[in-house]
């Protein structure tokens, strides 16, 4: 039996643990887009020349969605190994 209790309690940590990672995650994405996003009313109302502002602007908008696309692919990853673990465990 407690070996089974310590089976469940590791299991609880580990999801607690899975779910602080998730929101911890989806803080730092909002922060991001927060911070993109003032970066870019910035150089619309500083940058002089539109050239100049309509490239930064098109790389910062790029490295916004490189960013998204990496953490939605790392996100994922996690979340598979997770549930591969889980299904080995179950197995045994």
């Amino acid at each position: 039996m407690d070996n089974e209790e310590n089976k469940i309690n590791q299991n609880l940590d580990e999801e607690s643990l899975v779910s602080d990672l998730k929101n911890s995650l989806a803080n730092t994405i909002r922060e991001a887009k927060v911070t993109l996003g003032e970066l870019l009313q910035n150089i619309e109302s500083t940058v002089q020349d539109n050239e100049i502002g309509d490239e930064t602007k098109e790389i910062i908008k790029n490295l916004s969605e490189d960013l998204r696309k990496s953490l939605e692919i790392s996100s994922n990853s996690s979340i598979n190994k997770k549930n591969e673990k889980k299904i080995s465990k179950e197995e045994e």
